[in-house]
């Protein structure tokens, strides 16, 4: 979303996760902020300015939650490596992840986690 790292993540998160509720009508929105949103954005349908935010708020989410399962994996091997002192292959591991860039592709974290695995 062209967003720096300087960003408050956090309210832009509570942001997303709001407008996603008022979009599956979750919560009510008192002043028709979607639609004002929706004209903002080009949009000249309202239903298909929320179907839109509910699909990438989904497939948003489901990559997040798969990221966060996958670094959990990371993070237990690295702790294995250090537990059997090999110290090397936890860099070598680490170093993967470090070398990504800020713009990834789902593809492209799952080839990462792939390689960090079979070190």
């Amino acid at each position: 979303m062209g967003k720096t790292i300087d960003d408050n993540l956090d309210y832009y998160e509570l942001v997303y996760r709001n407008k996603y509720k008022m979009a599956k009508g979750l919560i009510p929105d008192p002043n028709n902020t979607l639609s004002l949103e929706s004209q903002l954005e080009n949009f000249t349908d309202l239903e298909a300015y929320k179907a839109y935010i509910i699909e990438k708020f989904e497939l948003g989410e489901g990559f997040y939650n798969s990221a966060l399962q996958l670094s959990e994996v990371v993070r237990k091997r690295v702790l294995k490596d250090e537990e059997i002192n090999d110290l090397d292959k936890a860099i070598s591991r680490l170093s993967l992840i470090n070398d990504m860039t800020k713009e990834v592709t789902v593809h492209e974290v799952h080839g990462v986690f792939n390689q960090i695995m079979n070190l």
